[in-house]
């Protein structure tokens, strides 16, 4: 089933995850996550306060879900779950790609990027990049010391990610499998 990312609507539903992209000047987090918690049976007048972890993790104060938050350029992405979740949304733009990967990338990540035709280094850079990110969101760690010493390719987790419209990649990391289909 294909489902269309569209601003104001929920962009992706499968099980207990909720994911929304949405335009940075159309809604808050409260309204996107207000308007969820009807898929979850919960009221309309929950407590949406959050707090945040030592490492900056987001979490509800009082609600039973997890939630990971992220930005880029115009826009906010919002997961919502039953399960931890990280998630992570980047615009491309033109960069030093392995220079950044030589730095923050684990050295089998820099290898298999540096090993590609540079024609599709930027797209992997940023499937990569975007992976890593929505890895350690869910794991509550953040961007350290610890981002270069971890591979993608061998965490016990799931990360799915998509490429939209050719300017974007989006990645969500969970402990199930989350087949993106947009």
């Amino acid at each position: 089933m294909l489902i269309p990312l569209t601003p104001h609507d929920v962009s992706y539903c499968s099980g207990g995850t909720r994911l929304v992209i949405s335009p940075h000047e159309t809604r808050s987090r409260d309204e996107i996550i207000s308007g969820l918690l009807g898929f979850y049976s919960l009221s309309e007048d929950a407590d949406l306060s959050t707090c945040k972890t030592a490492a900056g993790k987001p979490y509800f104060r009082s609600l039973p879900l997890c939630l990971s938050t992220t930005d880029s350029g115009p826009y906010d992405v919002l997961a919502l779950s039953t399960e931890e979740i990280g998630i992570d949304l980047q615009i491309h733009k033109n960069m030093k790609y392995l220079s950044l990967a030589k730095r923050f990338f684990h050295p089998d990540e820099y290898k298999y990027l540096s090993s590609l035709p540079s024609n599709y280094q930027p797209d992997v850079f940023f499937l990569l990049w975007t992976a890593k990110e929505a890895y350690v969101k869910y794991t509550g760690t953040g961007i350290d010391q610890n981002f270069s010493r971890f591979s993608v390719f061998s965490v016990p987790e799931y990360i799915s990610s998509i490429q939209i419209d050719g300017r974007m990649t989006l990645s969500v990391c969970q402990k199930k499998p989350l087949p993106l289909l947009f």
